[in-house]
């Protein structure tokens, strides 16, 4: 278990990390974010802990404090930064839709979960339910398990496409 690799190895900021993960998958947010604190204080550029960082911030703070857990991460510095300036009106949630549809790299089906997840955590379900089909579609490992993220399954737990998308690629409820 997560709770016996942390007794085993406390300095191994993997560990921490996944525990981390573990944590912000079961509501623990508050312990999440202070074990990838520490994560991060070790190693500030470990991007993976940026991004639980910031799913575990959005869910207790919100989208503007989850992008400034975000804005260290290169491909998502636009997009944290557009989401630090979100107010809830519809001019700053299409302020972020559009650096979200604008990412780009060398993978597409990266770049789809990427939208998917992002797009699911400003609240633009059919967006973000089309951008994870495409990730689906492009077999592509971080697109799938973003649809796993806790902001994702808070965002779109209730729509009967999430549900399909989850039984498509085999997870369950």
């Amino acid at each position: 278990s997560a709770d016996r690799a942390m007794q085993l190895e406390p300095a191994s900021s993997d560990f921490r990390h996944e525990y981390a993960t573990a944590l912000a998958a079961a509501g623990r947010v508050d312990e999440a974010i202070t074990n990838e604190r520490i994560v991060l204080a070790a190693n500030p550029n470990f991007v993976f802990a940026h991004i639980v960082l910031g799913e575990a911030t959005a869910l207790k703070s919100g989208i503007a404090a989850m992008g400034r857990e975000l804005e260290p991460v290169p491909p998502l510095r636009d997009i944290a930064r557009a989401m630090m300036k979100f107010d809830g009106s519809p001019g700053s949630r299409a302020a972020i839709v559009q650096p979200i549809t604008a990412l780009r790299s060398s993978n597409p089906g990266l770049d789809a979960g990427r939208k998917g997840w992002l797009l699911a955590v400003i609240g633009e379900e059919d967006k973000a339910l089309d951008a994870f089909d495409i990730a689906i579609r492009l077999r592509s490992p971080g697109g799938v398990s973003a649809l796993q993220f806790p902001t994702v399954r808070k965002a779109l737990g209730a729509s009967p496409r999430y549900q399909a998308l989850l039984n498509r690629v085999g997870f369950t409820r």
